[in-house]
């Protein structure tokens, strides 16, 4: 089952009220990572093809998950030593695509702070959890992508991150300045709130 980008916007929504906090543990199992911060809230992030995307769970979720997990993603190891400490800034949704960005902040002594970024891409077989730095240069992916597999980018630790190539049509406020049946399947991903009546 494919999700639409419509379900990453309220994704980003529901895992921005939880900025502000800081990460306090990180977990990995299998094709996941999970991202404890505190207050107890508990994010985990997938990027298997039949199981890719986001949740909250709880801490005995967590616990389960790993008591069935095989090996421990090589992704993992780098979120601990890049975001332990770090306090989540915001998440968002990027192009109305069907990527959620985690942002971090650590700061070090002087005020100096080390911004991190978490990209998920979730797109079926093709999904990705990345790790990046404030300049997009890719610290480390769960899947590394070469330019054998994918033509448009590959994605590598200290290589540029690109976006997948964005959507192309009408933005959700130009649509709703305009309203029509005709051009509504032109609409890019994003929250589509339908009028009572298309004009």
């Amino acid at each position: 089952m494919s999700y639409g980008p419509e379900l990453i916007w309220i994704w980003s929504r529901i895992f921005s009220v939880y900025t502000g906090r800081r990460v306090q543990k990180i977990d990995g199992g299998d094709k996941w990572c999970t991202i404890a911060l505190s207050g107890g809230a508990v994010f985990m992030l997938s990027w298997g093809p039949q199981n890719y995307g986001a949740a909250l769970i709880t801490d005995e979720e967590k616990k389960s998950a790993l008591a069935v997990s095989k090996q421990t993603p090589t992704v993992a190891n780098a979120l601990k030593s890049n975001l332990l400490g770090s306090e989540l800034t915001s998440v968002t949704q990027i192009n109305r695509d069907r990527v959620l960005k985690f942002s971090f902040k650590k700061t070090f002594g002087a005020g100096f702070s080390a911004p991190r970024h978490i990209i998920l891409e979730a797109m079926d077989r093709y999904s990705n959890l990345i790790l990046i730095d404030d300049k997009n240069t890719v610290i480390e992916t769960a899947k590394h992508i070469y330019p054998a597999d994918n033509s448009y980018s590959s994605i590598l630790p200290g290589q540029k991150y690109i976006l997948p190539p964005e959507f192309t049509g009408l933005t959700l406020e130009a649509w709703l300045r305009s309203p029509a049946d005709s051009n509504i399947k032109n609409v890019v991903g994003g929250t589509i709130v339908f009028p009572s009546k298309a004009k």
